[in-house]
């Protein structure tokens, strides 16, 4: 596992900033926030991270750090939150539409599923509707906006559901025309 210089400044501003707070609320905290930081390393780093009253304890000696190359230096990716607010979808088909596009075109998924689409919803801090696996299958059977992956339960955008969310979204009003 490997943190950049970046991160590791991130870290330790968000142990500055919970220094004060109650011990649970800190590790709440640091938590949700190391989660939304380190995505899917933070279930690999999690079991070594310590916490020792106010800090997380990462040091340069536990992990290796490593300098962005120039290239990811100028490589913007908007976080999935951000790009979840720009696109507004307003149904829960359109909701896992706009993750599946985040998943496969930003974090280069081949497929989805249920447990992915989940994960997206914590890290885009949204309100899970009751059965996300029927969400899916409604995006696939009704509006055509997901196809079959290789295995059941695993999905992929169609030409339908990557169209919905490079032109049709977010929604444009209609124009309020007074005569």
């Amino acid at each position: 596992m490997k943190i950049t210089k970046e991160q590791l400044k991130k870290i330790n501003k968000i142990n500055d900033t919970v220094k004060d707070l109650d011990p649970i609320l800190k590790e709440r905290i640091i938590d949700y926030e190391l989660y939304a930081l380190l995505k899917d390393d933070y279930l690999k780093i999690a079991p070594f991270i310590k916490k020792e009253g106010t800090q997380t304890n990462l040091s340069n000696k536990t992990y290796d750090v490593i300098e962005p190359t120039p290239i990811e230096k100028n490589k913007t990716v908007p976080s999935l939150r951000d790009f979840f607010k720009e696109k507004q979808p307003s149904s829960a088909m359109e909701t896992v539409v706009v993750f599946g596009f985040y998943l496969e075109h930003f974090e280069k998924k081949k497929e989805f599923g249920e447990k992915d689409i989940s994960n997206a919803y914590f890290e885009a801090r949204e309100r899970k509707p009751k059965v996300i696996g029927q969400a899916l299958r409604d995006a696939k059977n009704v509006r055509d906006y997901l196809v079959e992956g290789s295995k059941k339960g695993k999905f992929r955008l169609s030409n339908e559901g990557e169209n919905l969310v490079i032109h049709d979204l977010p929604r444009r009003s209609k124009p309020n025309y007074k005569t």
